[in-house]
This record gives structure tokens, sequence and C-alpha cells, in this order.
């Protein structure tokens, strides 16, 4: 299979607004369906924490970008034919299929008593953490409005490096964010099994991030030279 040819994209969708909402709706329903029914129970504290985090994301980035970058979020909203290859497997996985189980895991463990309890005050610390994954998304999303959800190169929008932001300490801080909020939602539903599926979640991120990096280098004017000016991708001295 080869990467098909991009083709320009239409005008901004009528309602967008309307139309990331549903989506938005849609998806954290799901989420609270799956963790809830696994669980067995509905006054589960730590899970309504958790998903009030995962509201306050998805409405609160929706809120920002409507006001601020309507071109991002039409972009996030629509499926693209130039995506990558590879990452139409890897997105599905990584979005759709490990998070499920993730939630899955930690609402049996929960019913079952899998794991060995620990104090609450360490699923508030683990909720803070995941808060602070999230705040880092949204800086990268804030400066990058090429932020998209599938790897392609965005020539119909003029994509160009960007290097303000968290962009200036590593080339791929959104990755970051998204694997400390994964990891430490597994701490808030107190659920150490949960960490497997996780687990998987953050391996894929980081094969993310070296192919997209690479397909960065090769098709992007000028990321070649911002890559020797910040030269992790990921953790500042690590890689």
């Amino acid at each position: 299979m080869t990467d098909t040819p991009q083709a320009p994209e239409p005008a901004l969708p009528a309602h967008l607004g309307i139309i990331a909402a549903v989506r938005s709706t849609i998806g954290l329903a799901l989420m609270a369906s799956v963790l809830l029914i696994s669980a067995g129970r509905v006054d589960w504290m730590m899970a309504w924490a958790y998903l009030a985090l995962v509201a306050l994301s998805l409405y609160g980035t929706m809120a920002y970008l409507l006001a601020y970058d309507r071109e991002l979020l039409a972009e996030r909203l629509r499926v693209h034919r130039g995506t990558k290859t590879w990452d139409r497997y890897l997105v599905p996985l990584i979005v759709f299929v490990f998070p499920l189980a993730q939630l899955v895991v930690a609402g049996l463990d929960h019913r079952l008593g899998w794991s060995p309890p620990y104090h609450i005050a360490w699923q508030w610390v683990a909720w803070w953490l995941a808060a602070e994954g999230v705040v880092l998304i949204f800086l990268a999303m804030r400066a990058n409005t090429f932020f998209a959800p599938t790897v392609r190169l965005q020539q119909e929008r003029g994509q160009t490096v960007i290097s303000s932001g968290p962009y200036a300490f590593v080339r791929h801080p959104g990755y970051i964010g998204a694997m400390v909020g994964n990891v430490s939602a597994s701490f808030v539903l107190g659920s150490f099994w949960s960490l497997i599926p996780s687990a998987f979640i953050v391996v894929l991120l980081i094969l993310r991030t070296a192919l997209e990096d690479r397909m960065l280098h090769r098709e992007l004017d000028g990321y070649a030279d911002y890559a020797a000016r910040v030269r992790y991708r990921l953790i500042p001295f690590v890689w």
C-alpha cells in the first residue's frame, strides 16, 4: 500500500462547534460507559475525577480552538487521505484499542480487587500529574497550528517548522503529555494491572515519534536545521 496523494482540503465545515461538541460527547460517554460498567458501580469517586479531567480537556480545547484556531479544529475533525500508511495502523491502537483496554482492566480491577489499595492522597497526586500531561498537550497545540491527529505533511495549509512554546525544548512535546497523562490515569484509578495496556500505548507513541520525526526530516523544509538546534525528541538529555 502506498500513501495517497493529498487533495486540496474543503472549506471549514458549517456548525464546526456542534460537530466538535457531538464527537467529544460521544467519546466521553463511551469512556464513562466502559469504565463504570467494567467496575459494576457508578459511585466511584476517582473514576468521576478522571472523567472530569477528560471532559475539561476535551471541551476546554474545543472552546479554545473555536475562538482562536478554527482551522486546526477543522483539521482535527477531518479524515485525511494523506495520512501515512503506518499511521493508519498506529492511530486506532493508540487512540481506541489500548485506551479502552486500559479502562476495562481498571474497572475490573476496582470491582475484583486485583491491585493492593494505596492511600487516596497518592491518587490525587496522580490526578495532578495527569492534569500536567493535559496542560502540556494544550500548550503544544496552542503553539502548533499543525497539531493534527494523524501524521501527514499538511502542504495545503502551508505547514512550517514550529519552534516556539514547548517545541523550543523538545521536538514532540505533545507525545510527552500523552504518555504522562496515560500512565498517570492508571494510578488515578488505583489499578496497577491497567499499566499493561498503558505500556503498549507508551511503546507505540515512542515508535510513532521516531517514524514521524523521520518523515519530517525527509519532507518538511527546515526541519533538519530545527532538529540540529533542538536535539531531543521527547526527553531532554535522554532522547
